[in-house]
């Protein structure tokens, strides 16, 4: 599962009610790294199933945020074909450190400062688009078996 603070409650019940059934979850916090190490466990064949609470790191990615996802950040789910559930949260912003390190271009942009060291920006219905452009794979059935 993916993490991040706006996340955390709903990923916390999530894998709370999980693990009753039995289940071992794993929670990445959504910094690009995050993302990245679970797509690795994917790819090794550690995780046998992914709940993407918290993509906001893709966003980052297409807008030039300071926690991107990188390039192929949903290839091994698609690969593997592990079942997975994807969710947009925190999709609404892109990540940044301090206020003085957003870029020149996003200056009247809506910023949030987080604390000292996170600012965040929020996302326009534009740089959603692209998102969603990204990779459109997501949408394609992976398996023909009819539920």
């Amino acid at each position: 599962m993916t993490m991040f603070g706006v996340t955390t409650p709903c990923v916390t019940l999530v894998r709370e009610a999980l693990e009753r059934e039995g289940f071992d979850c794993l929670v990445f916090h959504a910094t690009g790294t995050g993302g990245r190490a679970m797509e690795e466990l994917v790819a090794a064949g550690v995780i046998s199933g992914v709940l993407d609470i918290t993509t906001t790191e893709v966003a980052d990615e297409v807008v030039g945020g300071t926690l991107p996802a990188g390039p192929a950040r949903f290839d091994a789910i698609l690969e593997r074909r592990v079942p997975y559930v994807m969710s947009l949260g925190a999709m609404d912003m892109v990540n940044f450190c301090a206020k003085d390190t957003v870029p020149l271009q996003f200056k009247d942009r809506k910023l949030h400062v987080h604390n000292a060291q996170v600012t965040l920006m929020r996302t326009t219905p534009d740089e959603l688009a692209k998102v969603r452009a990204l990779d459109g794979r997501q949408n394609q059935p992976l398996d023909p078996r009819p539920w």
